[in-house]
C-alpha cells in the first residue's frame, strides 16, 4: 500500500467505526437488550480482531513511521493545529439550536433503552423524530461507554468530523498524485469561515458531507473500484448516508441510479454494489417502520397543499428559490466559485463527467423539494439551504481540484459522461 493512502484508510476506518457502532447500538435498542450485552459482544469481536491483525496495527504506529514525518507532514500538522485553535475558540459548548433541540435530545432518548420506544410513540411531543439515528446513536453509545451523559461527547464528535473532512480531501488528492492541490484545499478549509461555522455546530450535516465525500473518493479511486470488497464498501457507505440524515437517502437514490445505469453491462459490479446497500437500507427501513413517524415535511405538505398543480405552476416560487440558490453561493462560497471558474478555463469538459452529474442532480432534487415545500418558502430556504450546500461542498471542492490533474487529451476529449 502506498504510504500516502495509509492516513486516508485510517480516517475512513474511523468514520466506518462510528457508523458501525451506531448501527449496533440501534440494533440493541431494536432487540431490547442492555448495553452490557452489546459491550460484551463488541469486546469479543475486538479481541478477535487484535489477535488476527495485531502485528499489522503495531507496525502502523511504529516509532520509525513517526520519525519519518517529512516537511509536508508538518504542514498538515500545522493545518490541524490552526483548525483546532479555531474550534477551541469558537465552538459552542452545547452546539447550535438544532443540536440542542434535535440531535442531542434524540441522543438522550436513545441513552435510555426502556424509554426509547415510548418516546417515539408520542411523536407529536418532540421535533423531527423521523430523523435517522447515526449521530444520536453514536453519542448514546459513547455516553454508556463513559458511564454518564456528558457534553464532552458531542463536542468531541463535532471536532472529529470538523478535522476529518479537510484531511480526507487532502490525503485523497495526495494519493491521486496531486499534493499541491491537496495543500490548496487544506488552505481553503482553514480560511473558509462558512464551512467552519457549520462544522462546529454539533449537527449532522458535516457528518453527511464526510460520507458523501468518502463515496466520491472511493468511486474516483480506479484501483479500488477493481476490488470486489471496495464495490461492496461503496454501496455500504452510500446507503449509510441515509442513516445520518433524510437528505442522505436522497443522495443514495441519486448516486445509485447513476451508478447502476453507467454499469448496466457489468452485472457482477451492480450485484456487489446492491449487496453493500442492503444492510444499511434494512436498518434504516426498520427504523422508519417501527419507530419514526412520517416525515414532518410530507405530513405538513399533505395538510397544506390541496393541489400540486398550483405549486408547480407558481412562477414566483421558482424565482425565489433560484435567487436564494444563487445568492447563497455568492455570499458563502466565494472560494468554490474561484475554483469553478478556474476549472472552466482549464478543463471545462470535467463538468460533463459522472461525479458532477451527481452534484447537479442533487441540486435539482433539492430545488424540487423547496418547490413543493409546505412551509413559508423564504423561511425554509433561509434556515436550511446553507446546510444543504454544506453537505455537498467538501465533495465539490475535492472533485474540482481532482479535475485539474485529470485534464483529457487526444481521443479522451471525445468522451462526455464517463465513469
Amino acid at each position: 500500500m502506498a504510504a500516502s493512502t495509509k492516513p486516508l484508510r485510517f480516517i475512513t476506518s474511523g468514520l466506518l467505526l462510528l457508523l458501525v457502532l451506531s448501527y449496533c447500538y440501534y440494533l440493541m435498542l431494536l432487540g431490547m437488550q442492555s448495553f452490557p450485552v452489546l459491550k460484551g459482544c463488541l469486546t469479543v469481536i475486538n479481541a478477535l480482531g487484535i489477535y488476527l491483525n495485531g502485528n499489522e496495527w503495531l507496525q502502523a504506529i511504529s516509532w520509525q513511521r513517526i520519525k519519518a514525518i517529512n516537511a509536508t507532514g508538518f504542514i498538515v500538522i500545522a493545518g490541524v493545529l490552526l483548525l483546532t485553535i479555531y474550534f477551541v475558540l469558537h465552538a459552542p459548548k452545547y452546539g447550535s439550536w438544532d443540536a440542542i433541540a434535535i440531535w442531542n435530545i434524540h441522543a438522550k432518548f436513545a441513552y435510555y433503552p426502556h424509554a426509547f420506544s415510548q418516546v417515539y410513540k408520542n411523536a407529536g411531543a418532540y421535533p423531527h423524530l423521523d430523523y435517522p439515528l447515526m449521530l444520536p446513536g453514536a453519542i448514546a453509545f459513547l455516553w454508556h461507554t463513559f458511564g454518564q451523559i456528558s457534553i464532552t461527547v458531542p463536542v468531541l464528535l463535532s471536532y472529529t468530523f470538523f478535522i476529518a473532512v479537510p484531511l480526507l480531501v487532502y490525503y485523497a488528492l495526495k494519493g491521486a498524485g496531486l499534493p499541491v492541490a491537496g495543500m490548496v484545499t487544506l488552505v481553503i478549509f482553514i480560511i473558509d469561515g462558512n464551512f467552519k461555522e457549520i462544522a462546529i455546530s454539533q449537527c449532522a450535516d458535516t457528518i453527511l458531507s464526510a460520507l458523501i465525500l468518502t463515496v466520491f473518493i472511493l468511486y474516483q479511486n480506479k484501483a479500488a473500484r477493481q476490488r470486489e470488497n471496495h464495490t461492496w464498501l461503496l454501496g455500504f457507505i452510500c446507503a449509510s448516508c441515509g442513516w445520518v440524515k433524510n437528505d442522505g437517502l436522497l443522495f443514495c437514490l441519486v448516486f445509485s441510479v447513476f451508478f447502476i445505469l453507467l454499469n448496466y453491462k457489468n452485472i457482477a459490479v451492480i450485484l456487489r454494489y446492491v449487496a453493500g446497500l442492503a444492510i444499511p437500507l434494512l436498518i434504516i427501513g426498520s427504523f422508519k417502520i417501527y419507530y419514526a413517524p412520517p416525515s414532518d415535511l410530507i405530513s405538513a405538505q399533505n395538510k397544506q397543499f390541496s393541489s400540486l398543480y398550483s405549486v408547480l405552476t407558481d412562477a414566483d416560487r421558482y424565482l425565489i428559490i433560484a435567487k436564494y440558490f444563487i445568492s447563497t453561493v455568492f455570499t458563502n462560497y466565494a472560494y468554490a466559485l474561484i475554483v469553478i471558474f478556474g476549472l472552466l478555463v482549464y478543463n471545462r469538459r470535467a463538468f460533463l463527467k459522472f461525479p458532477f452529474a451527481i452534484i447537479g442532480a442533487m441540486l435539482a432534487a433539492f430545488f424540487a423539494v423547496y418547490l413543493v415545500s409546505p412551509y413559508e418558502l423564504k423561511w425554509h430556504l433561509y434556515t436550511s439551504l446553507y446546510r444543504v450546500y454544506q453537505q455537498l461542498y467538501p465533495a465539490l471542492i475535492y472533485l474540482l481540484m481532482l479535475s485539474f490533474g485529470n485534464r483529457p487529451t487526444g481521443a479522451s476529449k471525445s468522451k462526455s459522461l464517463i465513469i
